[in-house]
């Protein structure tokens, strides 16, 4: 059975994006996010929206922390912040690993927010 990192992402702070500067910049946040993902990804990787700032990236095994350090690089002086879960898994446990990436990531939104 094949393994594959799943990684879950969700963008920081859109709502305060969308309240005081509109969703119209908002929404070219989410596009920057997504063209980022587009520009590291690798042939072997598959990237998609599932909600809307909210994405999962099925990464090689064990590659899951460098596909997000890449992202952070290429975002590097741009206002854009997430907060992510990874998990390694195989199509067999993809539920069970959707639910634990996404809790993981809330617990670092939530960690973000208390500090």
């Amino acid at each position: 059975m094949e393994f594959f990192d799943l990684i879950y992402l969700d963008l920081d702070g859109l709502k305060k994006v969308n309240d005081t500067k509109g969703h119209a910049v908002g929404d070219l946040m989410i596009i920057r996010f997504a063209q980022a993902i587009n520009q590291i990804i690798d042939r072997h990787e598959q990237a998609f929206r599932v909600g809307g700032d909210e994405f999962v990236i099925v990464a090689k095994p064990s590659e899951g922390s460098k596909f997000v350090d890449k992202l952070k690089e290429e975002l590097n002086g741009e206002n854009i912040n997430f907060s992510y879960g990874i998990e390694a898994t195989n199509i067999k446990e993809l539920g069970k690993a959707l639910e634990k990436t996404d809790q993981a990531m809330y617990q670092m939104k939530n960690s973000q927010r208390d500090s």
